[in-house]
């Protein structure tokens, strides 16, 4: 079959790469606006441990060894925390995270306050499913 005039054809193309373009122009411009707006949220982010014992050796083994330790009847410790932005959190950062916060990286969670250590994380934002997945504490 062949056209008189290849005209309509290369309209037809054109039209329908304009409406692609269009379409990822969009589909980029929400993701931009979305990314801005988890960028901006704040989360409270560990800076500092402070340890309490009644010997000396148990703090200088903490501090050498870099540990957060349990609170026992030996150990006692307070963290500091401050806020910062989702973009300045860094490889490394301890977040505390409450109930219905949005996890801002792919995390390693280190203590939850349920008995089993496990805790329900909605993973939408790093790999689009939208169920609850269970993480688990370090021990």
């Amino acid at each position: 079959m062949r056209t008189q005039s290849p005209w309509p054809v290369l309209f037809l193309l054109i039209v329908i790469f304009a409406l692609g373009i269009v379409k990822e122009f969009l589909s980029d411009y929400k993701r931009k606006v979305s990314d801005n707006e988890t960028n901006h949220t704040r989360h409270s982010c560990v800076v500092g441990v402070q340890v309490h014992s009644k010997s000396a050796d148990v703090i200088k083994e903490v501090r050498r060894r870099s540990l957060v330790v349990q609170a026992s009847n030996k150990v006692d410790y307070n963290y500091f925390s401050k806020e910062v932005m989702c973009q300045d959190i860094k490889v490394g950062d301890l977040l505390i995270l409450k109930d219905n916060m949005i996890v801002p990286a792919d995390c390693v969670v280190i203590k939850t306050f349920s008995g089993s250590g496990e805790c329900q994380v909605q993973t939408g934002q790093l790999d689009g499913e939208r169920s609850l997945k269970p993480k688990y504490s370090l021990k």
